[in-house]
């Protein structure tokens, strides 16, 4: 017992004294391990707590819990356990099981995850001076050097991680990672076939190794990539639309591949509704149909996804009032994101953006990492002549995909931007069969002969209606107007029926005043049967004055206070002009949801379940002295007590402000 004398009187060390007899079970600390190998980290937990009850003295212990802990998230607590087990090491240095440089790495991935890189590139730095061959130190190292967008360094971290242990498969991931954020796709693919053959288990090589293809053109075994990544994912659709956009660029090679799929009966659920997604992109629309249709007969029953499939079909073919009803029919069936997109689509055909705005704003806040669905609401937003909301829409779509050409060629055109006409001539390195916006990014470029190349090389590839209607555009922009005409009839008689677009493209000004134009679109609108909701141009606003409306205000805490009805329901709301996002307070929020004012379906998240400090509500309308906007969307806080807030942004769509502050009264200036 001469040892205890030289032990310190700690709480912890007492504990090891009156332990030093039991029976440690060291086949826990195996079984730990084994649980922690497979992922299953709640157990390890339970386990190794168990097990320091008895045995607290172990440093090994801890550490696998720390791991365990880091594993389910409980950051704060592995941070604890990764202290402890350094602590004991220290004290009983014979005592441990597990090298020194295993926690100062722990204890770094428990700083990182909590954000503290700084303390964790120290503790990173100490444990290579304990051993420098560990390559889990440089990983570490090389995700701290890749959060801070530092290429250079994550590089040349990973890379060594990869001298020690040429299998690293995390040192793998990594580059892979940080080559195609770089544009460097060769060089990520190299590293994830390398991946691949150290875990081909796991998806997420084949799904990076899908997008490197994809910036690559490589369309066939981008393809073949995502296709490996769907049908080894239980729920499948979340890749459904990759899955889909690959296919339609390589639809000579995918097609076959997905009939042989449907014809074996293999997941025929996912093919069918990838073939009609397919056929749907590169105008086949009435296979798309019947894709759908058997979809409904395979599942017994009609589904959200296969009403707005169909309701996409009929947009496309320029049936919008079907369109409609299957939209409709969608969301009825289940609330999707894709049914009210396609909604607020037909709704700015009927020159309705305050209207399309409340189902812009739903699919956003239903999907809200979908490009397209900002594209979509920068759409919306140009036509309510808010161009500052309409950039910001764009941006935002650009920060999820980077190549989607569009968004740059909008954002080119409100900004007079040269870069991201350029950008769009970059991206656009193949046509498509609905989406082509590269030679008009040519004309803003002043580069006439290479817009006319792009046109020859699209209708080469896709002479369907929606690219003769693009060549038909674009040479009534140059003023060939006997191309535009030539074009533009080819359109109507391949099935093109977007009179509205017809009527407001400005490309076409040049045509409007011939007869020839004014006959050739009345004879196709007279035998479509065009109602007079999508035949209407946008020329209320151009034909009406504007009128100022006086708002009688309160001052509150150095913002404007005055009444509004929300909904419907008389109320108070302040204006906030420093502020960017319009606010609503939890108790307001949930008193209007009881009773009916505000639908459950117009919360972000479920209000009874869900909420979170980026919980959203869409406010139908709100009304101020008779002017009403639609689809404001609304943080709601925690701050029972807090007023409806409205930011600059939500009072600026009401019209333009001017503030008389001897008469405390506003000045909307609107239509």
């Amino acid at each position: 017992m001469k040892i205890l004398h030289k032990i310190t009187c700690s709480a912890l060390l007492f504990a090891f004294a009156s332990n030093i007899n039991a029976k440690p079970k060291t086949d826990d600390l195996g079984t730990a391990a084994a649980e922690i190998s497979k992922s299953n980290f709640t157990a390890a937990v339970n386990l190794m707590t168990s097990y320091i009850s008895n045995n607290d003295f172990d440093p090994q212990a801890y550490y696998y819990r720390s791991v365990a802990e880091l594993g389910i998230g409980e950051n704060d607590l592995a941070l604890k356990d990764a202290d402890l087990a350094i602590q004991l090491l220290k004290k009983l240095p014979k005592n441990g099981r597990v090298k020194q440089a295993d926690l100062y790495l722990q204890r770094a991935k428990c700083n990182r995850a909590l954000g503290y890189n700084t303390e964790a590139m120290k503790e990173l730095n100490y444990a290579a001076s304990i051993d420098n061959t560990l390559s889990d130190i440089y990983v570490e190292m090389g995700e701290i050097y890749a959060s801070n967008n530092d290429f250079k360094g994550s590089d040349s971290t990973f890379s060594k991680a990869l001298l020690y242990n040429s299998k690293n498969y995390n040192a793998l991931m990594g580059l892979a990672k940080i080559y195609i954020g770089n544009d460097k796709n060769r060089e990520a693919i190299q590293k994830l076939y390398q991946a691949i053959a150290v875990d081909g288990e796991k998806t997420e090589p084949y799904l990076l190794r899908y997008k490197a293809n994809l910036n690559l053109n490589n369309y066939e075994r981008a393809f073949d990539d995502i296709s490996y990544v769907a049908t080894n994912n239980e729920d499948y659709n979340p890749y459904l639309a990759d899955l889909s956009n690959a296919a339609s660029k390589c639809r000579n090679y995918s097609i076959p591949k997905i009939d042989q799929k449907i014809k074996a009966d293999d997941n025929t659920v996912l093919w069918l509704q990838c073939r009609a997604a397919v056929d749907n992109k590169t105008g086949k629309f009435e296979s798309a149909i019947e894709d759908y249709n058997r979809l409904e007969q395979i599942l017994g029953e009609k589904y959200a996804i296969t009403s707005a499939g169909k309701g996409d079909c009929y947009y496309q073919k320029g049936d919008y009032n079907t369109a409609l009803t299957m939209y409709k029919e969608a969301n009825e069936l289940e609330e999707t994101a894709t049914a009210n997109a396609g909604i607020a689509r037909i709704l700015l055909l009927q020159n309705e953006p305050g209207e399309a705005l409340v189902y812009a704003n739903k699919a956003v806040s239903l999907d809200p990492m979908n490009y397209e669905y900002y594209y979509l609401r920068g759409n919306v937003q140009e036509r309510r002549k808010l161009i500052g909301e309409a950039i910001s829409d764009y941006e935002v779509g650009m920060q999820m995909n980077a190549n989607y050409a569009p968004l740059y060629y909008r954002r080119g055109v409100l900004k007079k931007s040269k870069w991201d006409f350029e950008r769009v001539v970059k991206l656009e390195t193949t046509p498509s069969a609905t989406e082509n916006y590269k030679p008009f990014a040519y004309l803003h470029l002043g580069k006439k002969a290479d817009g006319q190349k792009a046109v020859n090389v699209i209708l080469n590839e896709y002479p369907n209606a929606e690219n003769y209607y693009t060549a038909a555009s674009f040479y009534a922009a140059v003023n060939d107007t006997t191309n535009a005409l030539k074009s533009l009839e080819k359109s109507f008689e391949l099935g093109y029926r977007n009179f509205p677009q017809v009527d407001s493209d400005k490309n076409l000004d040049s045509l409007r005043a011939k007869a020839s134009f004014i006959t050739l679109v009345d004879k196709w609108k007279q035998s479509s049967g065009v109602s007079a909701n999508f035949a209407k141009t946008d020329k209320k606003n151009s034909q009406k004055a504007m009128v100022t409306t006086e708002v009688k205000f309160r001052r509150e805490q150095q913002k404007f206070a005055v009444n509004c009805k929300l909904n419907g329901i008389e109320i108070t709301c302040q204006i906030d002009t420093a502020a960017t996002t319009g606010t609503i307070s939890v108790a307001d929020a949930m008193f209007l949801t009881k009773y009916g004012f505000i639908q459950t379906r117009e919360w972000s998240q479920d209000p009874y379940k869900d909420k979170t400090e980026s919980t959203i509500v869409t406010i139908r309308e709100l009304e101020i002295e008779g002017i009403k906007v639609k689809g404001l969307m609304m943080k709601v806080v925690n701050d029972i007590y807090a007023k409806l807030q409205l930011s600059k942004n939500d009072i600026a769509k009401f019209g333009n402000i001017n503030v008389n502050n001897q008469r405390n009264i506003l000045l909307i200036e609107h239509y």
